[in-house]
């Protein structure tokens, strides 16, 4: 019986966690996509670093060995080994004709020889393994402290300077007092939309994979990058009350406007994910979300 394994593999422009091609596989069936996946590249003529996407290879036998292979350079890769039995980590660098006699010790399970051939570079041992860990890449309604923060201090400074105003009955600061009430109002104005807009609401979006999902209450959207006409990313990117408050407004191409506050995910994160889709970024110190969320057709929802 053949000994299996799982793979994974991830390209540069994939976040940490991110994977594709998730399966098991035999020692001969890996041999295959890896000498694929190598021969199918094109490389800089006048360089011996890599001219194209790099390539990590995950391979994990019951979630207690490990062995990542990373392709860093036209011919070469680095390969490292970690165990959970002992906490061993060591990793040494390849040319690709020794990639097969390394992962036929790791698919027979002589991971002892395997350790030998690999010698003594070690490498931070919980850093690895956690780069093992599949994410979902969903985001959700929350409230980070510096929302919190924002919205007590600011609200609650108005209220305590008013009380002072009120109590001590002075006209002109009592028209003062107006003036701060009515600030108060369009700080609470803010935050009541982005919580609106963020209920109930969530997206899955990774920077590697195309698919994009939204789910609003139990409807569900599924769309891709390329149906995305124009993204902008509204705030104000500095110090100010209002700061927290941004967000990310995509425009599909039925028309479609689709709203993603900073209560979800920040626009410096969603613009990390989106590097390869026409955006703009617009300069708002009051960002209040406008239009509202509004799919104009039934094209991209899940028909259940």
């Amino acid at each position: 019986m053949k000994n299996m394994t799982t793979l994974k593999i991830q390209y540069i422009d994939y976040e940490s966690g991110e994977f594709i091609n998730k399966h098991s596989v035999d020692y001969d069936s890996f041999i295959n996509i890896f000498r694929h996946e190598a021969n199918d590249k094109h490389y800089s003529k006048y360089s011996w670093t890599i001219g194209h996407i790099k390539i990590k290879y995950y391979l994990s036998t019951d979630d207690t060995y490990f062995l990542l292979i990373e392709h860093n350079a036209k011919n070469g890769y680095r390969v490292t080994f970690c165990s959970k039995d002992d906490k061993c980590c060591l990793s040494n660098n390849f040319y690709s004709n020794s990639i097969d006699e390394l992962c036929k010790e790791f698919f027979d399970k002589n991971f002892s020889i395997l350790k030998s051939k690999l010698g003594f570079s070690e490498e931070g041992y919980h850093g690895v393994v956690k780069s093992f860990k599949e994410l979902k890449f969903t985001y959700s309604l929350k409230y980070p402290a510096i929302f919190l923060l924002s919205f007590i201090f600011y609200v609650g400074w108005w209220l305590l300077t008013i009380l002072f105003l009120i109590v001590h009955f002075y006209i002109p600061f009592a028209i003062f007092a107006t003036g701060l009430i009515i600030l108060m109002g369009y700080h609470v104005r803010l935050h009541y939309r982005y919580y609106v807009e963020s209920k109930n609401k969530t997206i899955t979006i990774s920077s590697g994979h195309e698919e994009i999902k939204i789910t609003i209450g139990d409807a569900e959207y599924n769309f891709l990058k390329s149906d995305i006409l124009n993204v902008k990313f509204v705030g104000y990117g500095g110090r100010h009350p209002y700061a927290p408050y941004e967000y990310t407004q995509l425009e599909l191409r039925d028309g479609s406007i689709v709203n993603i506050s900073s209560m979800l995910i920040s626009t410096f994160k969603m613009e990390d994910k989106m590097k390869n889709v026409k955006h703009e970024n617009v300069h708002a110190g009051y960002a209040y979300i406008k239009p509202k969320t509004n799919f104009a057709t039934e094209e991209f929802k899940l028909v259940q």
